[in-house]
């Protein structure tokens, strides 16, 4: 079984505090809450391990959905990858202390399963020039120099035979063929090459056969821009979250994991193919997880994370995930006792998958002529 963390929107600022440049700012561009850090910390080092046997035998994947950064600065991009990828964690007077999930340069396990991946979000594309109402929309430099630009994938294996495909794709591209290239209302959706060259990646690597000794394979893709809007930020645009979801019903991908809106939410997202079949595939939207500030929010369940497990059953895969919000000083799941007598899960959700199949040549040749 494999245990993937997703954490979204951490907005680093240039301090390890909870402290804004510019007051007067929108409260978009407040940075990460150190208070958030340290909890974070113990749920990756501590809490999983303890709640769940199997997290202490595999290395988690840890899955970033952008806006790793409050506004796209080279140094809050430091800061932000001294706290993902530090041998130690952010602040340690315990000498055995574990190192956070793992995470030392290189990036991978034993058996070569890759344990991080990220995309940017539209925070990281503002080249350190985020000011209202003058918003770049697209500015890839500094991102690219820190972190692999989209699209690309990772592979991790788990231990039970399960080849786990990573595509990650950048919504915040949208604007980048745009001769005016603002977007102050911050929506998503991606450029034509963009597309294309996404399209030629599944092509690629999901047609190679599987890696010997891992019979299953599964597939997510990671996009910062949900598929629609809660009134706190803007989502892909129609036509492209529908082209989002059809491209990744075409390859039999079932989970997308988004972000951005700073709140949580999952539900299948169903439209109608070509042929004018109804298709669904699942998001999951993480809620910000590092941003201040460190207090619940129960309206927008946040800050928070989302604990996937993948596992193998027969001939599918099995997608689980729970939903771990904030309680003071730690990220865990909060009881709703409230609606019942017997105890209720905040969120979560169950989604059976088949075994990724190869692209078929038919495919293939449909896509290739476009």
């Amino acid at each position: 079984m494999a245990n993937i963390i997703q954490i979204s929107d951490p907005h680093f600022g240039d301090d390890i505090c909870n402290t804004r440049e510019w007051p007067w700012l929108l409260d978009s561009l407040n940075a990460h809450d150190f208070n958030l850090c340290l909890a974070l910390d113990k749920f990756l080092s501590i809490d999983m391990i303890k709640q769940d046997p199997p997290a202490a035998t595999e290395e988690p994947l840890l899955l970033m959905n952008g806006d790793l950064t409050a506004y796209g600065k080279s140094s809050q991009f430091g800061v932000g990858n001294t706290f993902l990828f530090s041998q130690h964690s952010v602040v340690s007077d315990d000498s055995d202390k574990q190192p956070l999930v793992g995470l030392a340069h290189p990036l991978k396990s034993e058996n070569g399963s890759d344990l991080y991946a990220d995309i940017p979000g539209n925070h990281d594309h503002g080249g350190g020039k985020w000011l209202y109402p003058i918003v770049k929309g697209f500015d890839p430099r500094i991102y690219a120099y820190f972190h692999n630009v989209p699209p690309y994938v990772n592979r991790y294996y788990s231990s039970d035979g399960i080849e786990i495909c990573v595509f990650g794709i950048d919504s915040c591209t949208t604007f980048a063929e745009a001769t005016l290239n603002l977007n102050p209302e911050a929506d998503g959706g991606f450029s034509a090459a963009h597309r294309k060259a996404f399209i030629e990646l599944l092509m690629q690597e999901l047609s190679k056969p599987l890696t010997k000794g891992f019979p299953l394979r599964t597939a997510v893709i990671l996009c910062h821009h949900p598929f629609r809007t809660d009134g706190q930020a803007g989502p892909l645009s129609p036509e492209n979250g529908y082209w989002l979801a059809k491209v990744a019903s075409m390859f039999g991908i079932r989970m997308i994991l988004t972000g951005h809106t700073h709140s949580s939410w999952t539900e299948p997202v169903e439209f109608k193919d070509i042929n004018g079949i109804t298709q669904q595939v699942r998001e999951v939207r993480c809620p910000t997880t590092l941003q201040v500030p460190a207090r619940l929010d129960p309206e927008t369940k946040s800050p928070g994370l989302w604990w996937h497990t993948v596992a193998a059953k027969g001939d599918s895969v099995v997608w689980q995930g729970t939903l771990l919000l904030y309680s003071g000083d730690r990220f865990q799941l909060l009881i709703d006792d409230k609606q019942a007598t017997v105890p209720q899960r905040v969120e979560w959700y169950s989604e059976e998958v088949p075994n990724l199949e190869p692209p078929s040549d038919e495919l293939i040749d449909i896509l290739s002529a476009d």
